[in-house]
């Protein structure tokens, strides 16, 4: 049996976000200036599947729904949002996480 293969972590974030990632040990930082920029440059790590986890800041994905790719039917990468400073000012905690775990369970827990 054979190991899985050791796949890097990406970030794609607006250019204040870059210090947090690379504190995080994210090698890759892809900075873009706006959400249509880091749609693409999403859609366009997707396809490479070098990546185990790709970082990405919510106000460049607000809903999965925006990609054209159908990331339900792949095993990685594993996409993560994470709130930038402007949305931690706003940013609901319970809401957060019931929609990771209806992701990536299959069902909603109310706490």
């Amino acid at each position: 049996m054979s190991a899985p293969p050791k796949l890097d972590m990406a970030a794609i974030c607006l250019r204040d976000m870059t210090p947090f990632f690379k504190a995080i040990g994210v090698n890759s930082c892809f900075i873009v200036r706006n959400p249509e920029e880091g749609l693409r440059k999403l859609e366009e790590l997707l396809k490479l599947e070098k990546y185990g986890v790709v970082f990405v800041q919510s106000s460049i994905l607000k809903k999965p729904s925006e990609l054209k790719i159908d990331i339900a039917k792949k095993l990685y990468p594993l996409i993560v949002v994470v709130p930038g400073p402007e949305e931690l000012k706003v940013f609901d905690p319970k809401s957060f996480y019931r929609e990771v775990v209806r992701k990536y369970v299959g069902f909603e827990i109310h706490l």
